[in-house]
């Protein structure tokens, strides 16, 4: 179960750790590495364009379509 494999200090507080319990769990059933997720779309395209000089295109794609982006360049 996901709270035997997080602690509740991990997701905040509040509304917050069910938003992120319920991303992690989708993230975990899609393959996805939630650490990006966590991210976000605007810093996933910030740390692309610096650490490996690639663009990437965010417009009108959600965070796990740009999550298996990134993780697809991170992980080759």
């Amino acid at each position: 179960m996901l709270r035997e494999e997080k602690s509740n200090d991990t997701f905040g507080c509040g509304f917050n750790k069910r938003k992120y319990a319920g991303d992690a769990k989708l993230c975990r059933e899609l393959g996805l590495d939630f650490t990006i997720h966590c991210m976000g779309p605007e810093r996933i395209k910030r740390s692309l364009k610096r650490k490996y000089d690639i663009e990437v295109d965010i417009e009108g794609k959600d965070r796990f379509d740009v999550t298996r982006e990134a993780q697809a360049i991170i992980y080759g």
